[in-house]
């Protein structure tokens, strides 16, 4: 994986947030438009048609994204209760089981998803809704993010088994560890806390 400290690694991590937050508007537009749907239709008696539809195309792609940005910043929920209290080889190969196992997962979502958009090609689908959306065109946007998830999820699945040979276990729990997001709210707090002192502190 690009490291996160180096230019390539900025990069990377602007057009994932980029990415993240284009979903999060995406959806935040769906919820004001189903909104409107329901309001139109208690009072008006009006429907725009097709918002179910939108929907589900925005969530499907939504939730491609999501699978992304979550794995870009180990956000995947993981059950560690234990797993600091192994010794670094145990938890170096529990590591490489669990990502190796996540790209395959990943490769498989692709694949499936790349077989049912060049079905839908061949056989000229559309939707059987009033919009009658060419259904290559959404599912294609949908694709497109399960490749870069699982590209991404092999990637470091081979990047952790390249760390493990060349560098050893040590090397693995530092770069892949679970308890990132603990050391992250821990460094937060204490920032938190020293902006506190700051404020409280009479100026000179």
């Amino acid at each position: 994986m690009v490291e996160k400290g180096s230019r390539a690694g900025r990069a990377f991590g602007r057009g994932f947030d980029i990415l993240a937050l284009a979903a999060g508007w995406a959806l935040f537009a769906l919820s004001v438009l189903v909104g409107f749907e329901v309001v139109a239709r208690k009072l008006f008696a009006f429907s725009l048609k097709g918002v179910d539809e939108i929907g589900g195309y925005v969530l499907a792609v939504a939730s491609a994204v999501g699978f992304i940005y979550a794995l870009v910043q180990h956000g995947h929920i993981r059950v560690n209760v234990a797993f600091r209290y192994l010794g670094p080889r145990l938890r170096a190969l529990l590591h490489l089981a669990a990502y190796a196992t996540l790209a395959a997962f990943a490769a498989l979502l692709a694949w499936r998803g790349v077989s049912v958009w060049s079905r839908s090609i061949s056989l000229d689908a559309v939707a059987p809704t009033p919009l009658a959306t060419p259904l290559w065109i959404p599912q294609g946007a949908w694709i497109l993010g399960l490749i870069v998830f699982a590209a991404l999820a092999i990637w470091l699945a081979v990047d952790l088994g390249w760390t493990l040979l060349r560098k050893g276990s040590a090397a693995v729990d530092r770069r892949f560890h679970a308890d990132r997001m603990l050391e992250e709210l821990e460094a937060e707090r204490r920032s938190a806390l020293r902006r506190a002192a700051d404020s409280r502190r009479p100026p000179p």
